[in-house]
Formats: C-alpha cells, structure tokens, sequence
C-alpha cells in the first residue's frame, strides 16, 4: 500500500480500504460469485470494472494503469456545502458513457467523505460517511444535476475533510458474470449548493404495445409541471412519435 501510494503520489488516485462490517454487499457479491470471500485478500477497482482475489503489487500497479489509461465515461463537476455534520451535495454529469444510465442499470451518483489520520491505517486515512442517489434517467449525451445530503458522525476535524464523488452503473442484470463500473470520480469543492429548478412530466413513462393489424399507435396525454416564469419545449427524434404541442408552459398538457 505504501509503494502504491508513493508511486502514484501526483495522480488522481484514491485508496479505499474495506473493513469485514463496511464492505458494500453489492460489489463484495460479485467476488464471493466468482470464488472470493471476505476471509481472504481481495482487491477490485472502478466499482469492480476488475477484480481478483489475492492481491500484491504488481496486480494492483496493473489495475491503477489501465484505469488510469480509460477514458471517462462521463464528465462530473461536484460542489459541496457542510452545516454542522451535514453535507449536502450538488452534481452535474454529462453522460459520455453510451450507455443510458437509469434505475434499471442502477446507476447512482456517490459521495464518500474521508478524513486525513495519520496513524489510523496504511493510508493514514479514513472514512467517515458515504452516500448516494439514484439516477432515474440520463440518456448518453445529456446532462443532469443530482442534489443529495449525507450524515458524517465521528469526523474529528473538519479541516482535513476530503470529498469525493463517483458515478457507475451496473453492466448486467446478474451477478455472474456481470459486474458493476464506474464511469467517473471527482472531487467535491465547497460553494453554495442550490436545488435545481423542478421540472416534472406526469405521468412520467408511457408504455404501450402494438400488432401487424393495427393501423394507429395509441395516444396518451401529459401534464407539464415547472416554475411558473418557466417555459418547456419538447421535439421526438423517431418518425412513428407524434406531439402534438410542442412547447408550452406550467400545467400544459402534451
């Protein structure tokens, strides 16, 4: 771990240590899938992009390079604001990945919060509280700003906080042989978090089904919800979807 550390000291780097009761069941399930197990060393990195059981520096130097060596899949711009032992995040993603990431990939935008403390571990740190949100719908290509907030309890100086924020999805519906992987990671600077303006579609999806003998696709209606000095424009990019009203304001209907 210190070689590790000395060698990429200049990089982008974070080193993140799992105790038995800390480590996220999601991630850990995929070892356990492949032959791995909590009792034995193990090491992953990107959210599993890769992963081994058994780990020794010439492993770890190999997962760091190629990681290192991928381009992002999304671009993450973070903003955090503390009050007290809250911390409340705002992040932009555009996503580059092209993927769409949505509940159904469970994406999720995540924030870890760790503390400098020499003589804690080998890394001389340690972590303090973690979060996230889900990400309901981000089409490869578009950009959306995600606001949540996390609890930190046991932080014993605030001065030698760090935030980081991280986004990955899960690349197959099953464990075995599917993995999860991180798109992008940040880290957080302080300003002023604000809540991005609240626009809604009601009801937000519309599924349908259709046959060889039908001649019309089924039609359905939406209510726009949004600030009142607010605007909305919507447009289709398949020939077979028709709108009918293709800009409007609050509590129009599409």
């Amino acid at each position: 771990m210190d070689q590790l550390a000395n060698e990429y000291s200049a990089q982008p780097l974070a080193i993140v240590e799992y105790g038995n009761s800390y480590r996220p069941a999601s991630r850990m399930a995929i070892l356990q899938d492949n032959g791995g197990g909590a009792a034995v060393p193990e090491m992953m990195i990107d959210s599993s992009h890769e992963w081994q059981t058994g780990a020794d520096y010439p492993s770890a130097k190999g997962f760091i390079d190629r990681s290192l060596a991928r381009p992002a899949g999304a671009n993450v711009v973070a903003v955090y604001e503390r009050t007290g032992n809250i911390v409340k995040f705002m992040v932009t993603v555009t996503n580059t990945s092209g993927v769409t990431l949505s509940k159904a990939n469970k994406a999720a935008v995540h924030a870890v919060i760790y503390e400098d403390k020499p003589g804690v571990h080998k890394t001389a740190r340690i972590a303090r509280a973690g979060g996230k949100v889900d990400i309901n719908l981000l089409q490869n290509g578009r950009t959306d700003t995600y606001v949540f907030t996390v609890n930190v309890n046991g932080m014993t100086d605030w001065t030698k906080a760090h935030y980081i924020v991280m986004v990955d999805y899960k690349t197959a519906p099953t464990k075995k042989p599917g993995k999860y992987d991180q798109l992008q990671a940040a880290i957080a600077i302080p300003g002023t978090v604000t809540t991005p303006t609240e626009f809604k579609v009601s009801p937000d999806i519309f599924t349908f089904s259709f046959n060889d003998r039908e001649t019309e696709f089924p039609a359905d209606e939406f209510t726009v919800t949004l600030p009142t000095d607010k605007t909305w424009t919507s447009s289709t990019n398949v020939e077979w979807l028709s709108i009918e009203q293709e800009s409007g304001g609050n509590g129009d209907k599409i």
